[in-house]
């Protein structure tokens, strides 16, 4: 039987209880005149009523919880393919960079982890001189893998071959 049916039925039997046990009560005191009579049983029918709505609420939110769950889960999973997709693009630019010199790979790895590096920064960033940056960076400028732009920023233009 499904969830949201049950729990309908556990809160219409539980306040059924309830009214049933008012109804009771009410007849008692009625016809007996116990108006000093023992709340004691009543008090349980309507514990163990309030109890039956409750689980009876708890099953028909149960939808709801398994729809949140199955879309935690479809994040989770979309998380899982952009990481490996950034895992696969990460590999893919290392065979990209195998074609490369060292000097140029170097050049590579840091524009594409800094995309827009002014040529000031790259410059610190680099491990050899300047005149030898300059010339890798015309070098690859002339291949098409990076471009300089006028504000002096540098941004790679191809990631694989």
């Amino acid at each position: 039987m499904n969830e949201k049916k049950l729990g309908i039925s556990f809160v219409v039997f539980g306040i059924m209880i309830v009214v049933v046990s008012i109804f009771v009560k009410m007849y008692n005191d009625m016809v007996y005149g116990c108006y000093d009579c023992s709340w004691m049983v009543y008090f349980f029918f309507w514990l163990f009523g309030g109890f039956i709505v409750v689980v009876g609420l708890l099953l028909y939110r149960t939808d709801e919880l398994d729809k949140h769950l199955a879309e935690s889960d479809i994040k989770m999973n979309e998380e899982f393919k952009k990481t490996k997709e950034y895992e696969r693009q990460k590999e893919g630019f290392q065979e990209f960079l195998k074609d490369f010199t060292k000097n140029e790979q170097e050049i590579i790895e840091i524009l594409h982890t800094y995309e827009g590096i002014s040529l000031k920064q790259l410059e610190k960033k680099v491990s050899f001189a300047k005149e030898k940056m300059n010339s890798v960076l015309k070098t690859l400028e002339k291949r098409e893998i990076l471009s300089v732009m006028n504000s002096r920023k540098v941004y790679l233009t191809k990631l694989s071959k």
